[in-house]
């Protein structure tokens, strides 16, 4: 069982303080977080614009279509690299990756990591009021970032301390809603409104449930949904059993119907319930089950094959191989003898 006394509240302020001087120290502390969203967002547009007038352009992004077609394999891998609703990206963005049209491709607003494999497949060094371009963009993010630090800190911190104990430690949380951080701030589309504060909390809050919910077993989407609110329902009501935990789960599903909310199909029964609970557990190979007979207890190391094992298992099957290619040398009489030895080959 993780404990989480091991971050504490003073471990927790030195990483703030450590934030903070970072903060100070930077010229854009108490800025303007609108222009600041703004800055980038516009030096990724000068940073494409420009590009466009090079006919290098259409041939990086011919390797960028083929990255996302055979490296990736999957057209939706490049969603990521895009800075555009879903709308656009299946309307548009995906027939030109389908047609395999690196010039249609240029019309579309790239973000972050669109701009770092163009760096990156330049084949040289890029132009100089280009590279200008791109050292203002990666300060002007980096600042943005930097900036919003505390913002992911008090959502993990919140989240943290809101759910049931875990394979997680807050440090954990920390790092996975700086990536929800960064991913709202390459994804978000549209002009700077406050809804970019919630756009970049909700994807942190996302990743964090992601994490949070992952299982050995791998679970479809609903029954991660359902293991959330179940964990979520342990922290909130204090108790493990399960007939409270069922009722308080349907009961919260059927308000989330009254809200018009989407939710799993109801009821669902304690056995199910036992059944997520127990396909989420992280259980140790040090672990015991008792003999079927009662005699005795064994462990997952005692029923499986050790290093040991393996090893000379392997090579007692190398060695018949062997054998049996030698075989194949002997002529009919020599082979007869040795089967009658006893030994089939």
């Amino acid at each position: 069982m993780v404990n989480k006394k091991r971050f504490t509240d003073r471990e927790f302020q030195k990483l703030a303080a450590r934030i903070n001087k970072t903060l100070i120290a930077n010229e854009g502390v108490g800025g303007d977080q609108k222009k600041q969203v703004e800055a980038v967002m516009d030096l990724e547009r000068y940073f494409f614009n420009a590009i466009k007038r090079y006919a290098k352009a259409v041939q990086v992004y011919a390797l960028f279509i083929r990255h996302i077609n055979h490296e990736l394999g999957n057209i939706l891998n490049a969603k990521p690299f895009f800075r555009e609703s879903p709308a656009v990206f299946n309307k548009s963005i995906s027939p030109a990756l389908r047609s395999n049209n690196p010039r249609k491709l240029l019309e579309f607003h790239g973000n972050y990591n669109l701009i770092h494999f163009i760096v990156n497949n330049w084949g040289g060094p890029l132009p100089d009021h280009v590279q200008s371009i791109y050292d203002r963009f990666l300060k002007a993010r980096s600042l943005l970032i930097e900036n919003n630090l505390p913002l992911a800190i008090n959502r993990a911190k919140i989240f943290y301390r809101s759910t049931p104990e875990s394979h997680l430690l807050l440090i954990d949380f920390i790092d996975i809603c700086i990536q929800g951080l960064i991913t709202g701030i390459d994804k978000y589309v549209g002009e700077y409104t406050t809804v970019w504060r919630s756009v970049c909390i909700g994807r942190m809050v996302g990743f964090m449930i992601e994490e949070y919910s992952k299982t050995l077993i791998r679970m479809y989407p609903t029954d991660k949904k359902i293991l959330y609110r179940i964990n979520s329902l342990r922290h909130t009501l204090k108790t493990e059993d399960i007939k409270i935990l069922t009722k308080a789960l349907n009961e919260s599903f059927l308000q989330d119907e009254k809200e018009g909310k989407a939710i799993p199909k109801l009821p669902i029964f304690e056995d199910f319930v036992v059944e997520i609970l127990n396909g989420a557990s992280h259980l140790s190979a040090d672990s015991t089950i008792e003999d079927v007979d009662g005699s005795g207890s064994v462990g997952i190391y005692d029923i499986t094959a050790s290093s040991d094992d393996i090893a000379e298992e392997v090579e007692n099957r190398n060695a018949w191989g062997g054998v049996l290619n030698a075989a194949k040398q002997l002529n009919l009489l020599e082979t007869k003898i040795i089967r009658l030895k006893g030994v089939d080959i």
